[in-house]
C-alpha cells in the first residue's frame, strides 16, 4: 500500500510540475488546433480474450493538413479477474513534420510500436474508474528522406492513464481523465517528460455502435526541451463491437 501511495505521489508531482507556465523557464510556446477522426472495432473472442482494431487520422485545423496517422493499432487482452486485464499491442504510426501547422510537410517519419498493457476498472456507485499502465517499445525509421524503411533507433516510453466514467442518461456517458507520457530508455535525444493529455468527452451507445466526441488538451516538448507544443483537439470516434461467441 505504501509503495502504491508513493508511486501515485510521484506521478501527481510530475503532472503538477508540468502545469507550471513554460514561459517561466524560457521555452518557446506554440499553440495549435487539431481534429482527430477515429474508427475502431472491438471484438470478443470468448470470456477471457478480447481485442480491438483502430485507425485514426490526425489533422491540423488551420491550415488543414495531416499531422499524424495510426494505420493501424491492434490490441489483444486477456482477462485475469473481473477488474484486471493484461494485453499486448502493435501500432503502425507516422508523423508529418515539421510539427507546426503553418509550415508545409517536409518529411514523413515512420514508427512502429510494440506495447505491453495492464488495465483495471473499478465500479464506484453508478460510475467507474479506469486505470491503465502501458509501456511502448518505439522503433523509428533512421532516415525518413532516403525512401527506405530502416527501423534502428528505439525508445521505451511509459504511459499512465486514469479516467472517470459516469452515465448521465440512458445510452449517454461522460468521461474525464489524464494520460502522462514519460521517456525512460533508448534514444538519448529525448528527455524524461514527453507529453501530458487532459481530456473530457461524451459518448452515445446504441446496440453494437458507439459514437464519441472528446476534447483533449495536449502539451508536449521537443527533443531538446526548447519548445512546448500546446494543442487543443477535438476527437470524433465511431466504434463497432461484435462477438465471435
Amino acid at each position: 500500500m505504501r509503495n502504491r501511495i508513493s508511486l501515485n505521489c510521484i506521478v501527481v508531482g510530475l503532472c503538477l510540475f508540468n502545469f507550471i507556465p513554460k514561459s517561466t523557464f524560457g521555452q518557446e510556446r506554440i499553440v495549435d488546433g487539431l481534429y482527430w477522426l477515429r474508427v475502431q472495432t472491438n471484438f470478443e473472442i470468448n470470456e477471457l480474450w478480447t481485442g480491438s482494431f483502430e485507425l485514426e487520422e490526425r489533422r491540423f485545423l488551420g491550415p488543414d493538413r495531416a499531422h499524424q496517422r495510426v494505420l493501424p493499432e491492434f490490441k489483444l487482452f486477456y482477462k485475469l479477474k473481473d477488474r484486471y486485464q493484461l494485453g499486448i499491442g502493435y501500432t503502425n504510426f507516422s508523423i508529418r513534420g515539421p510539427q507546426t501547422a503553418e509550415l508545409a510537410i517536409e518529411q514523413v517519419l515512420s514508427e512502429q510500436r510494440y506495447a505491453f498493457i495492464a488495465k483495471s476498472k473499478w465500479k464506484w456507485l453508478n460510475s467507474s474508474i479506469v486505470t491503465q499502465f502501458k509501456t511502448e517499445l518505439r522503433n523509428f525509421d533512421r532516415d525518413p528522406l532516403n525512401g527506405q524503411l530502416n527501423y534502428l533507433d528505439y525508445l521505451i516510453r511509459l504511459r499512465f492513464l486514469g479516467a472517470y466514467q459516469y452515465p448521465i442518461a440512458k445510452n449517454w456517458q461522460l468521461k474525464i481523465g489524464d494520460e502522462l507520457h514519460l521517456h525512460t530508455l533508448g534514444n538519448v535525444d529525448y528527455q524524461l517528460f514527453d507529453q501530458n493529455r487532459i481530456f473530457t468527452g461524451l459518448s452515445f451507445s446504441k446496440g453494437d455502435w458507439s459514437y464519441g466526441l472528446d476534447y483533449l488538451y495536449w502539451y508536449q516538448k521537443n527533443r531538446k526541451g526548447s519548445v512546448y507544443y500546446h494543442r487543443h483537439i477535438l476527437r470524433f470516434t465511431c466504434i463497432y463491437s461484435f462477438s465471435f461467441r
